[in-house]
């Protein structure tokens, strides 16, 4: 659980270093931006007869607040509970 809370971390600081993100997983491309001053998550699906979906999230002010929104957002993201 550490070694991914750990991942999450160091994604979530790149993200806010590049204000992007991408990853694969479950079948889906999923890709991190800041849009309208919010979390943008897209989540495309690699099969031509799949789903797509988009959720988004408040920035919170404090860059500590902003890591943990985006470690819930990647975990999100590779349960597959984005829909």
């Amino acid at each position: 659980m550490q070694d991914e809370r750990s991942r999450y971390e160091k994604q979530a600081n790149e993200f806010l270093d590049l204000g992007y993100f991408s990853s694969e997983t479950n079948g889906y491309l999923f890709e991190f931006s800041i849009e309208d001053n919010q979390f943008a998550c897209t989540a495309t699906s690699k099969l031509p007869t799949g789903d797509n979906y988009s959720t988004f999230a408040p920035i919170p002010e404090a860059r500590a607040d902003q890591v943990e929104e985006l470690i819930e957002l990647f975990a999100q993201s590779d349960a597959g509970l984005i829909q």
